[in-house]
C-alpha cells in the first residue's frame, strides 16, 4: 500500500492514456455510424454542431472553475459566471 509517488504518477499517466485512446476510438466509431446513417447535408450539420460543442467545452475548461476554487471571497455572480 505504500506505493511511491513515481509509481502513482506512472499509473495515472497510463490510465489517462487509455482514457484518451478509448474516447478517440468511440468518437471515431460513432462518426462512422453517423456517416452511414445520415445524408451528407445532415452529416455536415452534425459536424458544425460538433465544432460548436468543442469550442464551448474549451471555454468551459478554460479555468473558470479552478479560479472559483482559489478565490477567497466568492459572490453569487461568480457562481453564475462559472455555471452559465
Amino acid at each position: 500500500m505504500s506505493s511511491s509517488l513515481k509509481n502513482k504518477a506512472v499509473k495515472g499517466v497510463a490510465w489517462s492514456f487509455v482514457d484518451n485512446i478509448a474516447n478517440s476510438g468511440i468518437t471515431f466509431l460513432v462518426g462512422l455510424v453517423l456517416a452511414r446513417l445520415l445524408s451528407p447535408a445532415e452529416y455536415g450539420i452534425m459536424a458544425m454542431i460538433a465544432i460548436f460543442i468543442a469550442v464551448s467545452n474549451s471555454i468551459i475548461d478554460s479555468g473558470f472553475s479552478n479560479a472559483l476554487i482559489r478565490k477567497i471571497e466568492i459572490k453569487q455572480i461568480d457562481y453564475n459566471t462559472v455555471f452559465f
